[in-house]
């Protein structure tokens, strides 16, 4: 059995020292929340302080940010942990979306879909040095000059998207996409299989791929 912790209590200062101890405990994965900090930056000090255990967002918040800003998020943490690092995407409900960061939540399920398809165009546009179009119903990216292209390629395999389930529609769960875990640490609860088999089951629905 693998146990994942979520950090709640510690502060950004504490982060890295926490995920050591939880890793000398026998933690398999840690996970940070869109609470008390922005999820993204206690993953900094924890990725540098814990060498083994899986790290991601449980859930770092899809539509207050653009595809782009999420792609850079993600890729600096994959490189920085050595590919342990998964990208855990949330909805989160309406009056926060709108009323708390005075984002768009107009189609949900359709804008979460294209959020994850527009991280795949964008992170294969920077391992392949070619050309970045992606052009979908609410996200356009067809700019990414020389210089811009990564230049710190990771050399690990795609970071994995794990949409959370909690609190989303049946209409935003069917429409989640699902990416090819990473090689290397995993676990049964962010696995492609255990989200169709366990999780999306609660929706009566499979979930599309891909690839």
């Amino acid at each position: 059995m693998k146990l994942d912790l979520t950090m709640r209590g510690p502060t950004l200062a504490e982060a890295g020292d926490w995920a050591r101890s939880a890793e000398e405990l026998g933690a398999a994965g840690l996970f940070t929340t869109e609470t008390n900090h922005d999820p993204f930056f206690p993953l900094v000090r924890m990725a540098t302080k814990a060498r083994r255990v899986e790290l991601g967002t449980g859930i770092a918040l899809a539509f207050p940010r653009s595809p782009m800003h999420l792609a850079y998020a993600a890729w600096d943490l994959q490189a920085l942990s050595g590919g342990r690092f998964v990208l855990g995407l949330g909805s989160q409900v309406r009056a926060h979306v709108i009323r708390r960061f005075s984002a768009a939540y107009d189609h949900p399920a359709r804008r979460m879909r294209e959020i994850v398809l527009a991280l795949r165009a964008i992170w294969r546009a920077w391992e392949e040095e070619s050309e970045l179009r992606f052009e979908g119903e609410f996200f356009r990216h067809t700019l990414m000059p020389p210089r811009s292209v990564y230049a710190s390629r990771t050399t690990v395999s795609p970071i994995a998207i794990v949409p959370a389930v909690q609190g989303m529609s049946p209409a935003i769960i069917r429409s989640s996409v699902l990416l090819p875990q990473p090689d290397g640490p995993s676990s049964e609860t962010n696995s492609p299989g255990w989200m169709s088999s366990e999780t999306l089951s609660s929706a009566n629905t499979g979930s599309p791929r891909v690839s």
